[in-house]
């Protein structure tokens, strides 16, 4: 297919502005109730004091917290000058310690200047004692895990950094485990590895995935006008990898997306909830009609799949339209968690959001336009509705998205993206979305 200008997707794709603000009058502290469904409150271990973070001045004469230029500091370094500063503590005759971003409700803000959920600037200062040496120990041991996946080009699952930790689990005849595993400093249970993981990823400010810890999820599929570049894991070698060659199949994302690069002549991303949908639309080859790439968020997308979306949107700047069902969960925790991000991982947020997507459907004003069959709201969806109009900061400083919802409040009614077949199978792909993207303008923002 004919390709535009190769562009190459920058690992850590970041202006030089964008630097994690700290709560000031243009941000808006999330309440608790807002992201219940993607952001943990971050428990204290015993014994650590709550510090605020050294700040810089931003462009801006805003106060930013400071940290390293991920564009051009690996995350190899960032683990080694970590440890340097622990060995130094311990040289001038001083416990050591780490400095951990609070993850935490009361310690996320939304910033409408970058259109994302950040960091704030408290942080939890864990210094070694009889009450954190355990925790301190497997923060190190973790981070030399993840030194030792860089170095070795290798990587490993949430699942299997836990079973690392415990080794083997037979006993010799002295009763003590095999050599596998970190001894007293193993995981009891694999909630405890995946807290000190998102501490290590908070700490270091890069992402999991640079630091070789991927989970073990679907990222989705993609199917279009798109070459993925990317690298054979046998030879190192680059590879090309056409999307519209796969038959009835699809391109599925992987979950390591850092360093791949695409060529494209499409002319915007369209995101879709559900697989059924996206079926149909390849099926049907829709892409090609459009001149477009589709991609499949399967609910709720993953790390991985906002990754991939954000990185070929900025390398070959194209649109994002996303498509879900229209109901408070497609628009406040899909569609959201897509273009400004999870407050779980606010420390790395602008990695993995879109600030440039749109909600091309379906939208309340659709179920009039389209005459489509509905569903009743139940009693969640609208406590969904109403607490996201009450306290997401996000849809608050839209009115079209507060006129939206209350809209769907007074209809009292939702509508799935497969509604459209009340229409005809194929009225989806023929009528409503060629009549949709003449009108980006009237999207949801």
């Amino acid at each position: 297919m004919a390709a535009r200008k190769l562009r190459t997707s920058r690992e850590n794709e970041e202006p030089e502005d964008e630097a994690l603000a700290a709560d000031s009058g243009e941000d808006e502290v999330v309440e608790d109730d807002v992201l219940e469904d993607s952001v943990v409150e971050d428990e204290l271990l015993e014994g650590d004091e709550i510090v605020e973070a050294d700040v810089v001045e931003d462009e801006d004469g805003r106060s930013a917290p400071s940290r390293p230029d991920l564009e051009r500091t690996p995350a190899l370094d960032r683990l080694v000058a970590i440890g340097r500063t622990m060995h130094e503590q311990v040289r001038r005759g001083t416990r050591p310690h780490l400095t951990v971003p609070i993850r935490a409700l009361s310690n996320v803000s939304f910033s409408t200047r970058r259109g994302y959920f950040v960091m704030g600037t408290k942080r939890a200062r864990r210094t070694l004692s009889y009450q954190t040496v355990k925790p301190f120990a497997q923060t190190v041991r973790l981070m030399a895990f993840a030194k030792h996946l860089i170095e070795t080009e290798d990587f490993a699952s949430k699942r299997e950094v836990y079973y690392t930790s415990k080794g083997s689990s037979k006993k010799s005849v002295a009763g003590d485990r095999g050599k596998a595993g970190w001894g007293p400093a193993g995981f009891q249970e694999q909630s405890e590895s995946d807290a000190i993981m998102d501490d290590i990823e908070a700490m270091a400010g890069v992402n999991r995935e640079q630091l070789g810890f991927i989970p073990a999820e679907q990222n989705g599929s993609v199917a279009g006008n798109l070459i993925v570049v990317d690298t054979d894991p046998s030879t190192g070698q680059p590879i090309e990898i056409d999307c519209t060659r796969f038959g009835r199949g699809s391109y599925s994302i992987p979950s390591r997306v850092e360093g791949i690069r695409f060529k494209t002549d499409a002319k915007f991303i369209l995101a879709v909830e559900t697989a059924a949908l996206f079926e149909r639309l390849n099926g049907h080859a829709y892409w090609r009609t459009a001149g477009c790439i589709i991609v499949a968020m399967g609910g709720v997308p993953t790390r991985a799949n906002r990754r991939f979306v954000r990185m070929l949107s900025d390398a070959c700047n194209l649109p994002v339209y996303v498509f879900t069902d229209g109901d408070p969960y497609g628009y406040c925790n899909i569609y959201r968690t897509m273009k400004v991000g999870s407050g779980n991982a606010a420390s790395v947020n602008e990695f993995f959001c879109v600030p440039r997507a749109r909600l091309i459907g379906v939208t309340p004003q659709d179920i009039t336009d389209y005459d489509l069959p509905t569903h009743p709201l139940d009693d969640k969806d609208r406590k969904r509705a109403l607490d996201a109009i009450k306290n997401d900061p996000f849809i608050q400083k839209s009115k079209n998205w507060v006129d939206a919802l209350k809209q769907m409040l007074e209809m009292g009614v939702r509508v799935e993206q497969q509604a459209f077949a009340a229409r005809g199978l194929n009225y989806v792909l023929e009528t409503y979305l060629p009549q949709k993207l003449k009108r980006p303008d009237l999207m949801l923002p």
